[in-house]
């Protein structure tokens, strides 16, 4: 199913505008690191993912939390 939906018109202008805001902006987690917590964590053991935005808006505060 996921690679259905990332051949949509809708992904294409998704990851389109990904592209240019972290072209333009700083954006955390870099790029290359937005996938860590799944080289770090042992999927087979996470019971519960929690999701949210960090509130901290300076640069040097910690995007990452594990």
């Amino acid at each position: 199913m996921r690679m259905r939906q990332m051949s949509k018109p809708y992904f294409a202008a998704l990851a389109g505008f990904v592209k240019k805001e972290y072209e333009q902006r700083t954006i955390f987690p870099p790029q290359e690191e937005v996938f860590e917590a799944f080289r770090r964590c042992d999927l087979d053991n996470v019971k519960v993912v929690i999701m949210g935005q960090d509130p901290c808006v300076r640069s040097a505060c910690l995007y990452l939390l594990l």
